[in-house]
């Protein structure tokens, strides 16, 4: 008897999962009203760079913003808000980059054109997204 309750519960517990957020969700087709995506598209989890460690990536999203100024997005969906810190230990810096995590999402947003003050609303806009989709929400 014992078993069967075991069971029926761990059966509830997984059906009350819920489902990860689509890339829709996760990237927006507007952006704190001034940046629209023009492209979006699905990478598989095994091209993630060297620096993420293996069998930490569950997706990779790529997204193309055209606004004030024009961005390139790189989301790394993780299995765990620790696997984004130690992405952000990893990730080397680059020119014309910026990178940040949030919860269980790493992010790396690239541009063409320098231009600090729509940069910076941009990557704020994106993180402040991407916090309410944290960990916990996404995938409980």
């Amino acid at each position: 008897m014992r078993r069967r309750t075991w069971l029926l519960a761990a059966a509830s517990l997984a059906a009350c999962r819920r489902r990860p957020p689509s890339a829709d969700a996760l990237l927006p087709a507007v952006l704190a009203g001034k940046w629209r995506r023009r492209d979006l598209r699905d990478l598989p989890a095994e091209s993630a760079p060297a620096e993420a460690a293996r069998g930490t990536v569950r997706r990779i999203y790529e997204a193309f913003y055209e606004g004030p100024t024009s961005v390139q997005v790189d989301l790394f969906e993780l299995v765990s808000a620790t696997a984004g810190l130690d992405l952000a230990q990893r990730w080397r810096p680059a020119a014309a980059a910026v990178f940040f995590y949030k919860d269980n999402y790493f992010a790396v947003v690239k541009w063409q054109s320098f231009d600090r003050g729509n940069l910076t609303a941009f990557v704020r806009a994106l993180e402040q997204h991407l916090g309410s989709f944290g960990a916990g929400r996404a995938a409980q």
